[in-house]
């Protein structure tokens, strides 16, 4: 594997001697990935921190650092400029004034080439490149471009922006397809998923279907991938002799306060450091009760400090700082200890075991580790967590005090009630925290992003081998014509046959090559089911793009103009009053019938009733069978569908095969191919025309074409179907373009 991001994760300092020596560089994405990597013994392409500096790659920990040099200049506009002072505040809500400038553009561009050229070189054929952060956008394109052979995986560690921020770029079209040359885009939050789906949308008019976008003729998929730590090891560092023992030597010089308040934060102005200074400040002048022999200990790592915003924003804070110390400190005794440093692994975990009370309130944060390496290292079940509602780690750990960093009175009100809590309360919210930080660690977060980008592999080649002949040459055939319409059943179809209908799940497999093929231009997908289009929903989810075609086509959904489903609107066949009273007159007779069988249930359908006899004894099925063909099933305008080991009685004349020409002919579709196992498909199967595709699941008569086994095919033929119609689609797109 191979990994990308703006620095690497050791800064790489030559020495007088010429060789170079390696410290592990700060920062979330560092302490996250590298236990990773270096027990992968993959590669990590990024800058050494230091500008015009040519270092040659090196090996340390098992992990291949791969050096990219900079320039001065580059840093200055690459990175200080359209990074940090274009995006960075942007992407956090524009907390601050965002620059645009065209110079830092055109270096963000060069500089995110060189780094997919590099990945190019290094990255072995097939190979998993993994690309992380917002300074390296545009590369997934650019290395899709050079080596369409590997998977690309994008990971964005800051949140991404709703439309209307995000639209203040004016490189905003370059930004989303260079995203959209990965394979899967993933964020911290299902929030940044779909303001990133919506302006793919808008922006670039991309399919989308749930958790997959069209582009390009490829599939990709986004998702939400909260990022965590190495809680493990950062529990086992703070329970060692050597933590508790600096842990107790902090107090001690501290004069053994009654309450610590920790801050640990890269010096920034997302971070919030001033809000729970003036918070402090606040309670100290009111003299409440709370802070009468309290402390507060700062640490501010330094960051970005060559702009102009950070030096000025650094003073400020300092001169809060100082002005607290000058008003409220004594001698021997201030009321802030503030640092302005980077503290080694084991001095910052002993900080965090002598705390009483974290703060960590940003006012805007793709997710923040600090909180959760704090928790970690509770390894005594102490201390009070306060955090910001605006982090994505405020979405997990749900039980620690939470705060508006906007509202200074909440945040006092906050930092009060987390001094003033009992030692019962704060352990038994530290053990809440402790349970989610330990349970969902970086190796589950990584091993969720990784699984889901090997699962954007074609599977359609595996596919075909497991599909007949005789199959694979109708796909081809059908998926050539010019508007396909492709229709499925649901139960025994694109899900297994269970005895409770309400457990029926359908295989993700064949769900994900429906929602795939629903994004192809000329393909329309339905889905036409016996069940009712309530049920329908519910069991299949997104659905976007698609047609549902419930109750044997007596309900179809309507979409809206943008393709999504309008729950509003079943398209639900109206019941005269006669048809309305013999419906209520069935449901009663069906009760009286089935009330004295075990395992026979009743489902209820907006213009009919299905009797389940799947659980019930053979014998008592028979019996049921018998009595309702001799009594309710003869009532005129009532009629009979029968499928596998269920009865369905309607008071509306419709069938799948009605339903099927219906939406053929809404959509002026030129070829069908519906897939269907139980005797209620055969409808569909006879309405087919010549040159149109039926495909039986299952044993038993058929009027079908072709056959195949069980769902697990029916999830292989889709694939294999998207597949092939994709790159037909695509020759047609080129040969369009040409003409």
């Amino acid at each position: 594997m191979v990994v990308l991001a703006n620095r690497l994760p050791f800064d790489l300092e030559q020495q007088p001697d010429g060789s170079t020596k390696a410290r592990q560089a700060p920062g979330g994405l560092v302490t996250a990935l590298a236990p990773i990597l270096s027990r992968r013994e993959g590669a990590w392409i990024g800058w050494p921190g230091s500008p015009d500096t040519e270092l040659e790659p090196t090996t340390t920990d098992g992990l291949t650092l791969e050096p990219i040099s900079l320039t001065s200049t580059e840093v200055d506009e690459y990175y200080e400029g359209f990074s940090n002072a274009t995006l960075w505040p942007l992407y956090h809500d524009a907390v601050a004034p965002s620059e645009f400038h065209r110079p830092w553009w055109d270096a963000y561009r060069t500089v995110n080439d060189r780094f997919a050229r590099r990945a190019a070189e290094v990255a072995a054929p097939g190979a998993t490149v993994w690309i992380h952060d917002y300074q390296l956008q545009l590369v997934p394109q650019m290395l899709r471009r050079l080596r369409p052979d590997v998977r690309i995986g994008f990971f964005l560690h800051i949140p991404f922006p709703p439309a209307e921020l995000f639209n203040r770029l004016p490189w905003r079209r370059q930004i989303m397809a260079g995203l959209l040359g990965a394979d899967l885009i993933g964020f911290q939050l299902p929030g940044g998923t779909r303001n990133f789906v919506r302006l793919a949308k808008s922006l670039l008019d991309v399919p989308t279907s749930g958790g997959l976008l069209n582009y390009d003729g490829r599939n990709i998929k986004v998702g939400a991938f909260p990022i965590s730590i190495d809680s493990a090891a950062q529990s086992a560092l703070a329970a060692t002799p050597e933590v508790h023992q600096a842990a107790r030597k902090l107090r001690a010089d501290l004069g053994n306060p009654a309450k610590i308040i920790l801050g640990v934060d890269r010096l920034d102005y997302t971070k919030g450091i001033d809000v729970r200074l003036r918070a402090f400040r606040e309670l100290l002048a009111e003299k409440d009760p709370s802070v009468d022999d309290a402390v507060m200990i700062q640490i501010a790592t330094p960051s970005r400090e060559r702009l102009h915003s950070y030096i000025r924003m650094r003073e400020g804070i300092e001169r809060q700082v100082g002005s607290l110390n000058g008003d409220f400190g004594r001698i021997g005794r201030p009321a802030v200890h503030y640092l302005h440093q980077s503290l080694p692994r084991e001095e910052l975990a002993a900080f965090y075991v002598a705390a009483d009370v974290m703060t960590v309130t940003p006012l805007r944060d793709g997710m923040n580790l600090v909180a959760k390496e704090y928790v970690a290292c509770r390894v005594d079940g102490g201390g009070t967590l306060l955090l910001s509602e605006f982090t994505g780690a405020a979405r997990e750990l749900r039980a620690a005090l939470q705060v508006n960093p906007y509202d200074t009175d909440g945040v006092k009100d906050g930092l009060r009630a987390a001094l003033n809590m009992t030692s019962v309360a704060s352990r038994r919210q530290m053990r809440s925290l402790r349970r989610q930080v330990l349970t969902h660690d970086v190796d589950r977060w990584a091993e969720a992003f990784l699984s889901a980008l090997e699962g954007t592999r074609d599977h359609s080649a595996d596919a075909r081998n497991r599909l007949p002949t005789e199959v694979l040459e109708a796909l081809t055939k059908i998926s050539e014509t010019e508007r396909l319409l492709v229709g499925t059943d649901f139960d025994g179809t694109l899900a297994p046959i269970v005895d409770d209908p309400a457990a029926a799940r359908a295989l993700p497999e064949a769900l994900e090559a429906l929602r795939s093929l629903s994004t192809i231009p000329g393909t329309v997908v339905a889905v036409v089911s016996g069940r009712g289009l309530a049920d329908l929903r519910m069991l299949l989810g997104e659905t976007d793009h698609m047609q549902l075609v419930g109750s044997h086509g007596a309900e179809v959904s309507s979409m809206s103009t943008d393709g999504s489903q309008n729950p509003e609107h079943t398209g639900r066949s109206e019941l005269s009053a006669t048809a309305a009273t013999r419906l209520s007159a069935l449901r009663r007779a069906l009760q009286s019938i089935t009330s004295q069988y075990a395992g026979v249930n009743l489902e209820a359908k907006p213009t009919g009733v299905a009797v389940h006899l799947r659980g019930a004894d053979p014998d008592d099925a028979k019996a049921v069978t018998k009595a309702i063909e001799q009594d309710p099933a003869t009532w005129s305008g009532v009629h009979l569908l029968r499928a596998k080991m269920v009865l369905e009685l309607t008071v509306v004349a419709t069938d799948k095969g009605r339903a099927l020409q219906h939406l053929a002919r809404e959509n002026h579709c030129t070829g069908i191919i519906f897939i269907g196992d139980d005797i209620t498909d055969e409808n569909a199967f006879l309405a087919l025309g010549p040159d149109d595709v039926g495909v039986k699941v299952g044993s038993g008569a058929t009027a079908a074409d072709v056959r195949i086994a069980d769902p697990a095919r029916v999830a292989d033929l889709l694939h294999v179907l998207d597949a092939t119609r994709r790159r037909g689609r695509g020759r047609i797109s080129k040969d369009a373009s040409r003409t």
